[in-house]
């Protein structure tokens, strides 16, 4: 645990340890915390209130979701992937709990994912992807920025893929996202109803991607493994 107060009566930043400085406390004397923007959106996401609307990324539905809400053992070793910045595949039939794991993995590495312009997460379905990237189509928009958007955020998650109607330009658009992603080692979890083996049928660069990143296969069974 980082110090608070020494004993000479210095105090210290309680997230990175950093000695608060005389000036610093003068014009801040009931400070906690130093004045790097990464303490201060950790200090945000560990109090309750501010976690809350810290987590308006996620679909409401799954704002709520925690780890310990699933049995499977393979759960903390894919939360130990997203931080060591490595990424997660989910698959599985419709009705699982994919969606619900994904946003209980976001959950728990919310003070990872401080960085010092906050918390660049998106969480987006992969047809609102591609809707997104055709709108920009004939010139109406910043097709470049987009992909840019989805490419260089902190944590990226994909869900659904493989709802949307797959064409050879939507896969090369989430190949191009998924590619750099990885190069880059940005985190990224994607969820899907198909195995890749059925993606290797249709894209084998895209199965070859998702085959680097840690897979679970939940269960083909239409139940949540999460407890009620």
């Amino acid at each position: 645990m980082a110090r608070v107060k020494g004993e000479s009566g210095e105090r210290f930043c309680r997230v990175c340890g950093e000695r608060l400085t005389p000036r610093f406390l003068q014009e801040y004397p009931d400070a906690r915390i130093c004045s790097h923007r990464r303490c201060y959106y950790i200090e945000l996401a560990r109090k309750t209130p501010q976690r809350a609307a810290l987590l308006a990324f996620l679909p409401r539905r799954y704002q709520g979701a925690r780890l310990n809400d699933f049995t499977h053992k393979g759960v903390l070793y894919l939360r130990e992937t997203l931080k060591d910045r490595r990424s997660v595949f989910l698959s599985g039939t419709q009705g699982i709990g994919k969606t619900h794991l994904a946003a209980a993995l976001v959950n728990s590495l919310l003070v990872e994912l401080a960085s010092e312009r906050g918390y660049e997460v998106l969480w987006v379905r992969s047809t609102d992807l591609l809707l997104e990237l055709q709108s920009c189509f004939g010139g109406k928009g910043d097709m470049r920025g987009v992909i840019n958007k989805y490419k260089r955020c902190e944590l990226l998650v994909l869900d659904d893929f493989g709802a949307e109607r797959i064409s050879e330009w939507s896969l090369s658009a989430i190949y191009s996202i998924l590619a750099e992603r990885v190069d880059e080692l940005r985190a990224t979890i994607v969820t899907s109803n198909l195995n890749l083996d059925v993606i290797d049928e249709f894209e084998p660069r895209l199965a070859s991607r998702l085959a680097e990143f840690a897979t679970l296969t939940l269960p083909p069974v239409d139940r949540r493994l999460c407890r009620e």
